[in-house]
C-alpha cells in the first residue's frame, strides 16, 4: 500500500506540473481540435482522469486499511492490553508509517514461544485396527 501511495502521489503531481506547463500558450480552441497540441490536451484529460480514479481508489483502501487495522488492534491476543490504545493512535495518526510497522511485528510475525516446560508423556494406547481380528473358528 504504501509504494502504491508514493507512486500514485508522483503520478498525480507530474501530471499537475505537465498540465500547467502545457497550458502556457494561447487559450486552447475549441474541442474538437485538430493538430498535435489538441491530442496532447487531450492525453493530458484522459491521463490526469485516469490517476484521479486511482487517487480515489488509494484513498478509499488506506480507509478500508485503516479500520481493519484498527479493529485488529482490540481484537488480537498477540498485542498487551496497556499498549491497544497507544497502538490504536498511533496508527490513526500515521497511518502510512504505522500500518507496515504493525504489520510486521503483530500480523506477520510469529509470536515468540515461552519457556517450554517438562515433555508431557504420551500415554501408550490399544492398536487401532480399521477390521477387527479375525478369530479362528473352533
Amino acid at each position: 500500500m504504501l509504494l502504491f501511495m508514493v507512486v500514485s502521489l508522483i503520478m498525480f503531481v507530474s501530471m499537475v506540473m505537465f498540465a500547467g506547463a502545457a497550458t502556457g500558450g494561447p487559450p486552447p480552441a475549441p474541442l474538437p481540435m485538430a493538430g498535435p497540441a489538441g491530442v496532447v490536451s487531450i492525453a493530458i484529460t484522459i491521463l490526469f482522469a485516469v490517476v484521479f480514479l486511482l487517487h480515489c481508489f488509494t484513498m478509499v483502501e488506506g480507509l478500508c486499511l485503516l479500520a481493519y487495522y484498527i479493529y485488529h488492534v482490540f481484537t488480537t491476543d498477540r498485542l498487551p492490553e496497556d499498549k491497544k490504545a497507544l497502538w490504536a493512535v498511533v496508527i490513526f495518526l500515521g497511518s502510512a508509517i504505522a500500518m507496515p510497522i504493525y504489520w510486521y511485528l503483530y500480523i506477520w510475525k510469529e509470536p515468540q514461544a515461552g519457556p517450554a516446560g517438562p515433555p508431557v508423556p504420551i500415554a501408550p494406547t490399544a492398536p487401532v485396527y480399521l477390521h477387527p481380528p479375525e478369530s479362528p473358528n473352533p
